[in-house]
């Protein structure tokens, strides 16, 4: 098991997290309020639905199941250039 938070820039493509490791790393960071058995539950459903879980960074990808609209009602979407932050940001 993991003690300390995967991080997928300081593996190698030979060492990289495991579903389980990101898993338990993700229920360690919930609430301390929360119960073992809650935790444990969580810990199942995320095992059972692990194929949809994100190991790393360099694993996400796109899709073309959902189409993403902004509604701005009867007026033109407006376009800007983006703003320059001071050098100090």
């Amino acid at each position: 098991m993991s003690t300390g938070p995967v991080n997928p820039a300081a593996t190698s493509a030979d060492e990289q997290p495991t579903s389980d490791e990101v898993i338990d790393e993700m229920v360690s960071k919930v609430d301390s309020s929360i119960t073992e058995s809650a935790k444990e539950q969580l810990r199942q459903l995320l095992k059972r639905y692990s194929s949809v879980v994100s190991l790393h960074e360099l694993d996400l990808s796109w899709t073309d199941l959902v189409t993403h609209t902004i509604d701005t009602g009867d007026a033109r979407p407006i376009r800007q250039k983006l703003r320059r932050y001071p050098p100090a940001h």
